[in-house]
């Protein structure tokens, strides 16, 4: 993985953070002609204010990761510093959202207390958690109910990943 380009997200705005809180994540993924498969680094200066709620996904830190083709409905995944994985299907725009139990063969490992090694000489390494997830295509196909024929390689398809990271006092 660490070979591979990395993506970083940015503020939804578009513009760089101006904050203290904003927390950098780096994403990189691989398409097979099969699945999906998506390393997210979710850095955090404070690791020990990860919030983490066994019961309450969507009030706790959290990725969310939108997929399906263009034109078509999509698979949103929701997963949790601890791993947990929350499954939605829905419709472009946001409509008509139903939870869903994760579809046969998502998986996902997630890891916290990752260190990752100081960007420059002199600053301190930083950590965080990580997220490791495997989304097969076919998978995707079933849940969200498009054409077999629209794989990535020959439709577009669109991707959205959201880190979602509660205020701290």
């Amino acid at each position: 993985w660490e070979r591979m380009p990395v993506c970083r997200l940015h503020e939804d705005n578009g513009l760089p953070a101006l904050d203290a809180s904003y927390q950098p994540t780096l994403v990189r993924a691989a398409l097979t002609k099969d699945a999906l498969v998506l390393s997210i680094l979710c850095l955090e200066a404070h690791p020990s204010s990860i919030l983490e709620n066994p019961k309450e996904l969507w009030n706790q830190d959290n990725l969310e990761i939108f997929l399906g083709p263009e034109g078509y409905g999509y698979f949103q995944a929701a997963v949790s510093p601890g791993g947990r994985l929350e499954a939605a299907r829905g419709q472009t725009g946001g409509r008509r959202v139903k939870s869903i139990p994760a579809p046969a063969g998502v998986t996902v490992q997630a890891v916290k207390g990752v260190a990752v090694p100081a960007a420059r000489e002199g600053a301190a390494p930083q950590e965080g958690w990580t997220a490791r997830l495997t989304i097969p295509l076919e998978a995707v196909r079933t849940v969200v109910g498009f054409p077999a024929g629209l794989h990535p390689e020959v439709y577009p398809w669109r991707i959205q990943i959201v880190r979602n990271r509660p205020e701290r006092e």
